[in-house]
């Protein structure tokens, strides 16, 4: 329950109303991937309404569907960096909307 109710509240930390319009750069690369996959958490993302670029883990999560609706739910035009525990970048593109769009992948 601990890691569920900590999700809830970074979820409505970033929902703030003063805070979510000053977000441009959030790193999420601690958090675990299976927080990222909350609704609660991806309604808070989607209202960032100046949110450039993100960092997520690209290791943990359940499957790569998971880590898809985490990319749909960022505003249009985010910039994404999916990084290992060696801070490698795995793949980047732009996220939001129905079809994020990986620009660069590494070779797996």
């Amino acid at each position: 329950a601990s890691g569920r109710a900590a999700v809830k509240r970074l979820a409505l930390f970033l929902a703030r109303p003063r805070l979510a319009p000053a977000v441009e750069h959030l790193d999420l690369r601690q958090a675990p991937a299976t927080a990222l996959s909350s609704p609660e958490l991806h309604e808070s993302l989607g209202a960032l309404p100046r949110l450039k670029d993100t960092l997520i883990p690209w290791h943990g999560w359940a499957s790569t569907t998971e880590r898809m609706h985490f990319l749909r739910a960022l505003p249009r035009g985010t910039w994404f960096k999916c990084v290992d525990a060696q801070g490698f970048v795995c793949i980047e593109g732009v996220g939001g909307g129905r079809s994020p769009v990986v620009l660069r992948a590494a070779r797996l």
